[in-house]
């Protein structure tokens, strides 16, 4: 969100980069207390999901994400640059509704089986928001 939100106030090169470094940063320090948790009674399921999806993030920031900035820094697109755009947006987006599954999915059968219940978090409806305009 924090990156879209930058997009739509600015196409400079720098600035977008700067944002996309913050990201990868925060994904570090995610990537690396979840590498340190111990999974809860060895149920590893849930926490190589939560893995997956930000090595994920990690991935799509060092390379789609960048690639990405490149053409929108240009300022006037091609057609090729917009076919581009859509074929790594789509790309994404596939990518990681298989891996959010995955994970949701995880989620739940580790709520299921502990007796918790999941509630809704803030962040993900601003992201379904995002998602549908």
């Amino acid at each position: 969100l924090e990156f879209n939100a930058t997009v739509s106030t600015t196409i400079n090169y720098d600035t977008l980069m700067m944002s996309l470094s913050a990201i990868d940063k925060t994904i570090d320090v995610s990537l690396k207390n979840l590498k340190n948790t111990v999974a809860f009674e060895n149920e590893k399921e849930l926490k190589t999901a939560a893995l997956n999806l930000f090595q994920f993030y990690k991935r799509i920031m060092n390379n789609e994400y960048k690639e990405m900035v490149k053409i929108l820094s240009k300022g006037v697109y091609s057609e090729d640059d917009e076919k581009r755009m859509k074929e790594i947006l789509d790309n994404i987006v596939k990518d990681e509704n298989a891996l959010d599954d995955i994970f949701q999915n995880a989620q739940k059968k580790f709520a299921e089986k502990y007796s918790f219940s999941l509630q809704e978090s803030e962040l993900q409806e601003k992201i379904d928001e995002v998602n549908e305009k």
